[in-house]
């Protein structure tokens, strides 16, 4: 996290990987523990309700900052592009 804060300038195709990776890890640990109300009605015993919440909010601001990333990258293409042109 402190990585892609310190770089949020430098997108890169590594960088969009990692977050994927990130996202994909944090979407499978939040199903695991939904699967294991379902299966074993122990849910606290896996993962309290509190960190769900943590890392669904931990997600939401990775995707945020991956979508900052996008647009930076857009409007840094543009102005290259623009001055060029010029």
């Amino acid at each position: 996290i402190i990585f892609f804060s310190c770089s949020i300038f430098k997108i890169t195709k590594k960088n969009a990987e990692y977050l994927g990776e990130i996202f994909t890890s944090l979407d499978r640990c939040v199903l695991y523990c939904a699967d294991s109300v379902v299966d074993t009605g122990q849910f606290m015993k896996k993962l309290s309700h509190r960190w769900i919440a943590v890392l669904y909010r931990l997600r939401e601001i990775l995707m945020s900052m991956l979508v900052l990333h996008k647009t930076l990258a857009t409007l840094d293409k543009r102005i290259s592009m623009s001055n060029n042109s010029n």
